[in-house]
């Protein structure tokens, strides 16, 4: 892809993705391996996986609008592969929302940066985690599971952070 989402680009969209498939596809020095959430977009995730991806910002997703995660959602096996910033799993942002409501992020890594599982950017940034895990994630600098910088992180209900690391 060229700039946003090697397998899929949501522009101005309302986007249900309910089952599936995302897998093996590149943002090559780009934003969003896997999905590219753009800032006018709300994305839901239920019930898929998104595996194998790779990009700079958010080797799985890319978020710049919206993010909503459900339950049996996995995000596992993505790169960020960027110099500068990580996510490996998602990349949420300035002014982007995160919900995680449900579903497994784990085994991202971001090998030269930040935030293996998660990458939180931006002062007006927020990630809201209700349930769901953030397990086994890795990261070379900080933040193996969730690198937070000036973005605001509410965590409650039955979330799981748990076995991520530095390498």
């Amino acid at each position: 892809a060229s700039k946003y989402g090697g397998g899929i680009y949501t522009g101005t969209a309302t986007v249900s993705v309910t089952g599936g498939l995302i897998s093996n596809n590149k943002a090559v020095k780009n934003y969003g391996g896997g999905i590219g959430v753009s800032q006018s977009a709300d994305v839901t995730l239920e019930n898929c996986t998104i595996t194998g991806n790779s990009g700079a910002k958010g080797g799985g997703v890319y978020d710049y609008g919206k993010l909503t995660i459900n339950e049996g959602t996995i995000i596992s096996d993505n790169t960020a592969n960027g110099d500068e910033t990580g996510g490996g799993g998602i990349f949420v942002n300035k002014a982007a929302t995160l919900t995680m409501n449900g579903g497994t992020i784990t085994k991202n890594t971001a090998p030269n940066t930040y935030g293996g599982g998660i990458y939180l950017l931006g002062t007006s940034t927020v990630m809201t985690m209700t349930g769901g895990e953030i397990t086994g994630n890795s990261a070379k600098s900080n933040g193996g599971g969730i690198y937070c910088n000036e973005a605001t992180v509410n965590l409650g209900g039955t979330s799981v952070i748990k076995n991520n690391k530095l390498s």
